[in-house]
């Protein structure tokens, strides 16, 4: 199954228990940000949980789309041989951009994203994937305030688990990774349990 065109509701992409992996994609024409997580529904009693294992950035100096896609769709299998885990992601989660009815000449950015996000595509076509606009799960909220958030809910081990050089690509591509886990509602709000 692939939703590269049908968004889908957090904590729905998967209707298996079946421990996983999840890699969010922020993508970028030479930079992309990506965050990997442990996914579990441990038991009959306990809650859906998943942790961050990894969040950093892949770099294309090239530039060349293919490369680009190349790199993120590589990079999940490396981290996770990293941490000594035998699988590699199963689902990904990928922003996709939101295009608005402006000038085409002002769109040329936009265009040259979605010539890496085709790749991706192609890339990861008998993968499951989830694609959503940045309206979807960030909103309006400014990047200070939206990064801010994110921190605030990230454990002191997941905190250690983000690259040194973390810009604002990693920290879109971890808000998109806890809002797909369910664990933050749109713009990095904090989803509270009753």
């Amino acid at each position: 199954m692939n939703t590269w065109d049908t968004p889908i509701p957090p904590l729905l992409y998967n209707t298996s228990a079946d421990p996983h992996f999840l890699c969010a994609i922020d993508p970028g024409k030479r930079i992309c940000g990506l965050s990997i997580w442990r996914v579990a529904m441990p038991g009959n009693d306990s809650e859906f949980h998943a942790s961050m294992l990894w969040a950093g950035k892949v770099e294309s100096p090239s530039g060349n789309p293919a490369d680009m896609a190349y790199l993120v769709a590589t990079e999940p299998t490396y981290r996770t041989r990293l941490s000594y885990v035998s699988t590699v992601p199963t689902v990904f989660v990928v922003e996709v951009p939101q295009k608005y009815s402006i000038q085409r000449k002002k769109l040329h950015g936009v265009d040259a994203l979605e010539n890496v996000i085709d790749e991706l595509r192609e890339r990861l076509r008998k993968c499951l994937v989830a694609a959503f606009k940045p309206r979807i799960w960030k909103g309006n909220v400014p990047k200070k305030v939206h990064h801010r958030r994110l921190r605030s809910v990230l454990t002191p081990d997941e905190l250690k688990a983000v690259a040194a050089n973390a810009d604002h690509n990693v920290w879109d591509a971890i808000g998109l990774g806890l809002f797909a886990t369910g664990r933050t509602r749109r713009g990095g709000v904090v989803y509270r349990r009753n």
